[in-house]
Parts: C-alpha cells; structure tokens; sequence
C-alpha cells in the first residue's frame, strides 16, 4: 500500500498562557526556536524563553520535548544548548514555576530536524548523530546485553543501533530498545523498520504506556533474520498519548539484533513548512520507495522546494554506484523516478540491501540523502 500524505498547514505563531496565583503573575514565551523553524541534522539549537513576573519570584523554568522533560533553569537568561540534534520533528513546550506557586507555560513550539519521509513522528529513526532518544532497558537482573552504536554493521549504508545478547531474559520485554512517541486518537499510523537477526529470532514491537497499568496499544511479533525492511504495520489508535513509547522487545534469544532506518508515519501531517516558503516543502524531502522489498521494479519519491540540480544513483552496501538513475534540472515540487533493478550495463542485480541517493544543489547549497531498500530476486 503506497503512502499517501495529507498536506496540511501548521498554525504559525506563539502560543501564551498566563497564570496567577494571589498578586502574583508569570508569563513566558519562547524567544527561540520559532515555530515552523527547520533545521539541518545533527544541529546544535538554542532554546531559550523569555519570562516575565509581577508580585513575585521565579523558581525555575523547564523545557519539555513532545511532553517529555529536557531541561531545568533556575536563572535567567531561561536557556540551554541542545546539542546534535537528530532528525525528527518536535514539539516544544515551556513552563515557569513561580516560588509564590503560580505557573505559566508556552508552546507547542513544532520544528523539524534534517529531512526524511512525510508524516514521520518518530526522532532518530536512522540513528544519526547519537543514540538519543532511544534508551535500553534489561528488565531481568540474570539477562545480559550491551547497546551501541555501529557504522560497520552492513546492514546499510550510515549508522545502525546493534543489540548483543549474550544471556537472555525469560521472556522478549526484559530486554527492549525504545523510543518516546506522541499518538493522537483517531489517528491510523503506519510501522516500518530494518532489521537484521543473528541468529533469526521473534521480536515483539509495542506501543505501549509508559506508566501503571502500561497498557499495550499496539503489538506486533516479527520474524526477523537476515537484512530486510519489515511492514508497514498499520495502526489505528484510539487514544491520546503524548508519552508514549515505541519499543522493540528482543531479548529471548541470544545474539545481535541489528536495527536501522525505523519510521512511523502518521499520514494526515507532513514535514514542517517553514512560513516563508509558503507551504512549499523544506529544502529536501526523501520519501520511502514503493514498494519495498520489491522485484520487478519500485519507485522512488522525493520534493524540492527550489528549482535545483538533481542527481539519482543506486549504491550497493559498499558505497559503490551501480546504476545512475537521472541527472539535470527539476522544477519545485515532488517527483518520481522508477528502478527496474538493473546496473548500469542492464544486468539484474542480486537480491539483497542496496541505497538510493540524491543530491540537490540550489541557490549555493547541496543536499545529498540516502535510504535504503531491499531487491528480492
């Protein structure tokens, strides 16, 4: 089933509330970001709010990404510097505390990070930069696992997050990789990831409560062994969860369970607009390819918000071109470009991972991004 995204438009400006308690009044607001705001990946981005109080003193401010706490100032100037930001699309909040009781807050400030497929709410899906926000539980005190990061996995082509299992846990949870999310209900998300198991196993993903009674929302048990793109798994949410999380459980078996390229794509919102680009996209979107895993042919999706220079390549999981897909000027807006799954001379290629890459260059600036795809033949 090809993704399909409903385009729609950010409220922009500053949302402000007020609050006193007694003779006592607070109120903040964001100084920066702004809403709508877009970043490269991996940026270093000041947050700072400005605070304004009457009939008292304030006892700190503290600045929440999508419901979840950042960060806690207790002096002016209200700020802090976020650090190797990965990709993804957040919701900022601030809230001021007054020392007489009172409280203000500021938000949702909603800016994007680096450029991936439209609709996706999950940070860090490509394990850019850091590990963060993912985080690793063993929940048995026996079990026995390390996490890390890995840019020689093979898996494709950038980073990938590895999970070694060396003694198990009793059951799939007590050993889980997970990622805070934000669900709306009424809302139908799509799941998709790559992974890779050795040996294969079952891994259950979840998306799950993060609190008494932990109530699963979603499960999904996935037979994973060698490199593949799993999903999408769709689901249908009914109820509003702005903490979350995402988790894949893995820890049955021994071993290492390889992960990489994770999207959940929520199909009525897109990437961020910036306000002076009217709507059009950020400089660079890369859609998923449809379909994947594929054979006879997929097609690759992506939007510029510029008139630009694009090239298309195919890379092997080596890095080497193997096909050379198009080249020259495109006009503003999305397009698409086919693969039938052949090299340069015409030759099918063998069935495994391979990536499409695509560079843009406009006004001075090029663009280059990459996703992977799996070619079963």
């Amino acid at each position: 089933m090809r993704q399909q995204s409903v385009r729609m438009t950010l409220l922009t400006g500053l949302f402000l509330v007020q609050a006193g308690l007694g003779a006592q009044t607070l109120s903040v607001s964001f100084t920066t970001p702004l809403h709508g705001q877009h970043f490269t990946e991996c940026s270093d981005i000041p947050v700072q709010a400005d605070v304004q109080v009457t009939g008292g003193e304030v006892q700190n401010v503290q600045f929440f990404r999508n419901g979840l706490l950042m960060n806690t100032d207790t002096k002016a100037p209200y700020e802090f510097n976020w650090k190797d930001v990965p990709p993804g699309v957040y919701g900022l909040t601030a809230v001021v505390n007054g020392k007489q009781g009172g409280t203000a807050s500021a938000g949702p400030v909603v800016i994007s990070v680096g450029d991936g497929p439209d609709g996706n709410i999950l940070a860090n899906g490509e394990f850019s930069c850091s590990l963060w926000p993912w985080t690793f539980n063993i929940w048995e005190a026996s079990a026995r696992a390390t996490f890390k990061l890995d840019t020689t996995t093979g898996l494709a082509a950038g980073s990938a997050a590895v999970i070694d299992v060396t003694v198990p846990g009793t059951a799939n949870w007590q050993i889980q990789l997970q990622n805070p999310v934000a669900l709306q209900s009424g809302r139908t998300y799509e799941l998709g990831f790559m992974a890779r198991a050795t040996p294969a196993r079952t891994i259950e993903v979840t998306l799950q409560e993060n609190k008494e009674p932990y109530t699963v929302y979603f499960q999904q048990n996935v037979p994973v062994d060698q490199d593949n793109f799993f999903g999408p798994f769709e689901f249908v949410c009914e109820i509003n969860d702005p903490a979350a999380f995402l988790r894949f459980n893995v820890g049955a078996q021994a071993g290492t369970f390889v992960l990489d390229q994770v999207e959940l794509i929520d199909p009525t919102v897109t990437s961020v607009k910036s306000p002076d680009r009217g709507g059009r996209p950020a400089a660079f979107i890369l859609g998923r390819n449809f379909p994947n895993p594929f054979n006879a042919g997929t097609v690759i999706e992506y939007s510029i918000a510029f008139p630009s220079e694009v090239r298309v390549e195919i890379v092997d999981m080596n890095g080497r071109r193997v096909r050379s897909l198009a080249g020259g000027s495109r006009t503003a807006g999305t397009h698409q470009i086919a693969w039938d799954g052949r090299n340069d001379a015409g030759e099918a290629l063998p069935s495994g991972v391979y990536a499409y890459r695509i560079q843009a260059a406009a006004a001075g600036r090029t663009s280059s991004f990459s996703k992977k795809m799996l070619l079963l033949n």
